[in-house]
Parts: C-alpha cells; structure tokens; sequence
C-alpha cells in the first residue's frame, strides 16, 4: 500500500486530471496554484487512477446521501465525496442535529422515502428516545450501510473537492 501522501495525490488526479500543488512555479505565482489545462510531472501514469461516473455528488449530508442512493438506484454510476468520516453531515453523530419530520408523516412535506427507510432502520436497531443533540451511531451506520448496499456508488470518506476541470462551458471533464 502507498503512503498517504500518493493517496491524496491520485485522488486530485482522480478528480481533476492534474496533480495540485508541488509544482515548480514562476516567480510570482503561488505555490499549488494551477491553472485550469495546466499539467503536473510529479505523478508517473501508472499512478493515476481513472474512472468514470454520470454523477458525482460532493456532500455526504443528508440530501447528497439521498440524491446518490436515488441516482444509484436508477442506474447511473456515482461517486459520492463527503469530506468527514461518515455520512448525515449535521446530522451524524459529531454534530447531532436530528432531522426533524425528515421521514415525512406530515403530508405536507412528504419527501420520497429514502428518508422514512433511513429513519424506520435506525428506529429499529436504536430504542433510545431522541431529541435534538441525541443522535447517535446507529444513524451512522444506517447511513453508511445505505451508502454501501448500492452497487453504483463509489463512496469517498475524509476526501475533499477543491475543483474540477471544464470539458465545455456544460461538461466537467
């Protein structure tokens, strides 16, 4: 296994073709600073790793967990990028805002039952009464075992998007 650093390395050439940072750079302009088309020597080709998704959702709160579980489901292929250990964002069990009426037994905000399937598992595995400031990590683990029981989606924890690369003025490469 590579070390850290190469791991994060083929990830920014994963995500947007070019290595960012360590660079040689011209007098006045920043360090890591790379312009869009502008490539890198630092990585050998054998290196990169390349795949190709129709979706890639960057946020692994609720509502990215959601549109890639949903995406996945209708047969696209998608990365899912969250910046943090587990999926929920606000609501995960480092922040611990429970989402209110999210599963929708309210008809005027029903939303179309992703949500109620995340809420009816964690109520079953967890009987612990909850409030704002309760979660806890059998929410973690719903959701991360939502996540993982899709076949199409790739997801990427602790990883963070900083940019991506333009085709056209409508596609990312």
């Amino acid at each position: 296994m590579g070390s850290r650093r190469s791991f994060f390395r083929n990830l920014a050439l994963f995500f947007t073709g070019t290595v960012l940072g360590r660079t040689p750079r011209a007098e006045g302009k920043p360090e890591g600073d790379i312009e869009p088309g502008e490539e890198t020597t630092s990585l050998r080709i054998e290196d990169s790793i390349k795949k190709e998704y129709e979706l890639v959702v960057v946020g692994g709160g609720i509502a990215g967990t959601s549109a890639a579980i949903s995406a996945a489901r209708n047969g696209l292929k998608v990365a899912l990028v969250h910046n943090r250990s587990m999926f929920g964002g606000n609501s995960s069990s480092e922040v611990k805002l429970f989402p209110e009426n999210n599963p929708g037994f309210d008809p005027w905000i029903k939303e179309g039952g992703i949500h109620e399937e995340f809420h009816t598992e964690e109520r079953v595995r967890n009987h612990d009464y909850f409030l704002e400031g309760t979660m806890n990590c059998h929410w973690d683990l719903v959701l991360y075992e939502w996540v993982h029981r899709e076949k199409n989606i790739d997801p990427y924890l602790n990883t963070h998007m900083h940019r991506v690369i333009m085709k056209d003025d409508s596609t990312i490469e």
